[in-house]
């Protein structure tokens, strides 16, 4: 069997980098979306201001282990499409029955409208006051 001298083989790999599409065999930078904007409780109640088809996306702590969770007052606007993401549970409190951690919501903005949406941090069955409110004063715009 005969082998490919060295200096051939290394000529051929040299060949093949080079004839590769830009950008291809590398990783892609993150690029900035701009569609999504993030949102959690430490930023208070400013106003939230979206074009028609941006999403926000929440982020609010919270311990569903618990019973306790975040419900959205009805009625949802038609004007927005609210999407509940999985809980992501805290990565400091690993392996820990109980544990707290962030409940996630998608709001996408559908159609041009000024509204507020308020969110209960409650155990649905309870009939008590809410443990927490959120409040989001959100400006929709073409």
């Amino acid at each position: 069997m005969k082998t490919l001298p060295t200096h051939v083989l290394g000529l051929l790999c040299l060949l093949l980098v080079a004839c590769q599409k830009p950008g291809q065999g590398h990783e892609a930078q993150p690029s900035l979306d701009l569609s999504v904007i993030e949102w959690d409780a430490s930023k208070g109640d400013e106003l939230i201001e979206l074009k028609v088809g941006q999403i926000l996306r929440l982020h609010l702590e919270g311990n569903p282990t618990t019973g306790y969770d975040w419900i959205p007052r009805e009625p949802i606007p038609s004007s927005i499409g609210l999407e509940r993401k999985p809980s992501k549970p805290n990565s400091d409190s690993d392996g820990m029955v109980g544990r707290g951690g962030t409940q996630v919501f998608e709001i996408k903005a559908l159609s041009p409208d000024s509204l507020e949406l308020h969110l209960y941090y409650q155990r649905p069955w309870e009939e008590k006051p809410p443990e927490e409110t959120v409040s989001l004063k959100i400006e929709i715009a073409n």
